[in-house]
């Protein structure tokens, strides 16, 4: 009987405390730098919007680019060319939602 709850106990404290895992750590780090990157470009990008129109988008653009680039094996590096592609893209997004605004605006005002 005592040997049995020596097992048992033994078998308790290795479910209560889990091996250290290298590969979850540097997982752990290279997101962590991955955000930092993140962040940096973000501030980059935002500096030098024209308008505060484009924030919103760009934002929704940089976590898009963020995400697909951690999908890869590189994220580090795919990051920055995609964030370009996708901040391009959302600027591009947000002169045409003002563009169809500006002629809503133009149909109500001749219909009234």
């Amino acid at each position: 009987m005592r040997k049995r709850g020596y097992e048992n106990r033994e078998r308790e404290d290795r479910l209560l405390h889990w091996p250290e895992r290298p590969g979850v750590v540097d997982r752990v780090v290279r997101l962590q730098q991955l955000d930092e990157l993140k962040n940096r470009l973000l501030q980059q990008y935002i500096c030098r919007l024209p308008e505060m129109e484009y924030v919103p988008a760009v934002h929704r653009a940089v976590e898009e680019a963020a995400a697909l680039a951690w999908s890869t094996p590189v994220p580090h590096l795919f990051l920055p060319e995609l964030l370009a592609e996708k901040v391009a893209g959302a600027k591009e997004w947000v002169d045409r939602q003002r563009k169809i605004r500006e002629r809503s605006r133009q149909i109500i005002s001749f219909s009234e």
